[in-house]
């Protein structure tokens, strides 16, 4: 609140304050930097004390504001992010087991025709060792 009062010869130009603040005013501000001071001074302020009260706090409107205009966050499903999760992991693990399958069939196929190659290779080798040996000892008994 700022009067303006003519400057008078009684004043001096030391007192401009005065002109432009009334006493009432300058003693109201003292007055209120006085109350600010003790509650803010340590020796008086108590240790149980967990909260700030407004006057204290400068950004308890802040904190208010934030509370009021704060969207709802969304709720985190721990059941459904679970289910989620296992449902990923499993159909991850089936394509891997298929793969696994189909490579099991596959060398298992390999395995049993490399089987059957041995088989006929064992089984034309005797024959052929047979065949030289009855030759041989044809040749021989004569």
């Amino acid at each position: 609140m700022v009067i303006s009062q003519p400057a008078t010869p009684e004043r001096g130009t030391g007192a401009q304050l005065d002109q432009q603040y009334p006493d009432s005013f300058n003693s109201r501000a003292r007055q209120q930097l006085l109350k600010q001071a003790l509650r803010g001074h340590r020796r008086n302020r108590r240790l149980d004390m967990g909260t700030q009260d407004s006057t204290t706090n400068m950004f308890a409107a802040l904190a208010e504001e934030d509370d009021a205009t704060e969207t709802p966050t969304p709720v985190f499903d721990l059941e459904a992010e679970t289910e989620e999760i296992i449902k990923t992991q499993k159909e991850r693990l089936d394509i891997r087991a298929k793969v696994l399958r189909t490579y099991a069939e596959a060398i298992t196929a390999c395995t049993r025709y490399g089987l059957h190659i041995a088989n006929e290779f064992q089984s034309t080798l005797l024959r052929h060792w047979n065949q030289d040996k009855q030759t041989y000892a044809a040749s021989a008994g004569r």
